[in-house]
């Protein structure tokens, strides 16, 4: 089942400990002044798997990348809610009108037959 991922929309820099695809994850997310739109890091361990991943709507965010350490799933920011803004910083998150989605590559699968 898709997993709806939390991202507090109370500051600009936040952490988000998450388990995904059986690994825990560290998730940052930050807030670019200069685009105004939400960036994303994921740590494993020590080890980092991406950084400065631009949150972008309606479209994948990790697959286009080759990760070793994210090959399970994918994470889609998803509109919720109509709206003619982009996802960014105070409209991103549950029950907003984007929200963050992790897929794994089964449901991937089963929802592309």
């Amino acid at each position: 089942m898709a997993f709806k991922i939390p991202v507090p929309n109370t500051s600009t820099w936040v952490d988000e400990y998450l388990v995904l695809g059986g690994q825990e994850y560290k998730f940052t997310f930050t807030l670019n002044t200069r685009d105004s739109r939400m960036r994303m890091d994921i740590v494993l361990g020590d080890t980092p798997v991406i950084s400065g991943v631009k949150i972008v709507e309606s479209q994948g965010l990790v697959s286009r990348y080759l990760l070793e350490d994210f090959d399970h799933g994918e994470i889609f920011c998803v509109r919720t809610q109509k709206t003619d803004e982009p996802a960014g910083f105070g409209n991103l998150g549950i029950g907003l009108p984007y929200e963050l989605v992790y897929f794994s590559n089964e449901e991937i699968s089963e929802l592309s037959q």
